[in-house]
């Protein structure tokens, strides 16, 4: 009787000896889980891949980059208008450039173009001298013209209208034509501004 009971008694440890080494196992396992490496594609808390390339994670309020330049840049010289001088007489425009007005005459304009207005208007033969020791380049040459209470005449380029361009050799003297129009009943209030980018001053004829 006492053989019999201490069976029954082992017989039914070995289950429970099995089920506490599961438990064990499963815990083991467990722990062993929480203690593996983030996996390739995973990022840690750090910011650091697992490729150990570190996120660049930008900065709240940080500069964009450097702050543009400004052009502080002045002109050397003041832009003025000289006194005005009749047709016929000469205004300096610069040191040994000499501008003249040599003809004004009133003219019918014919549009031979896109834009061009036909009408009446004036003809005006701008010649330029070069009295300097060095070339002046006529290309920078502009002809402006208006009339009444500061009413812009249109410029046309309609024939026989030349621009002045190219080099001005020291001692040369070149004529340009330029075309205007408007109204007949105006041509008395005629005012011719001449400009260039190489000088400051502006000569200014009245016709």
């Amino acid at each position: 009787m006492r053989m019999g009971t201490r069976a029954k008694i082992l017989a039914g440890a070995v289950p429970l000896a099995a089920v506490l080494l599961l438990v064990v196992a499963g815990t083991a396992m467990r722990d062993d889980s929480d203690n593996r490496p983030t996996s390739a594609s995973g990022t840690s808390a750090s910011g650091t891949s697992a490729s150990g390339t570190t996120a660049s994670v930008p900065t709240r309020g940080a500069a964009a980059g450097p702050a543009p330049q400004v052009d502080t840049h002045k002109p050397t010289a003041a832009v003025r208008s000289l006194p005005p001088v009749a047709v016929g007489k000469a205004a300096d425009l610069t040191s040994g450039i000499g501008v003249t007005i040599r003809k004004v005459s009133p003219t019918t304009i014919k549009a031979d173009g896109p834009g061009e207005i036909s009408g009446a208007g004036v003809s005006v033969v701008v010649e330029v001298k070069n009295s300097s020791s060095a070339a002046f380049d006529l290309s920078t040459i502009a002809v402006n013209a208006g009339y009444g209470k500061g009413i812009p005449a249109i410029r046309s380029d309609a024939a026989p209208s030349k621009d002045l361009s190219g080099s001005l050799k020291p001692g040369q003297t070149v004529s340009g034509t330029y075309l205007f129009t408007m109204p007949k009943n105006q041509f008395s209030t005629l005012k011719v501004d001449v400009s260039s980018g190489q000088a400051a001053d502006i000569a200014v004829f009245r016709a």
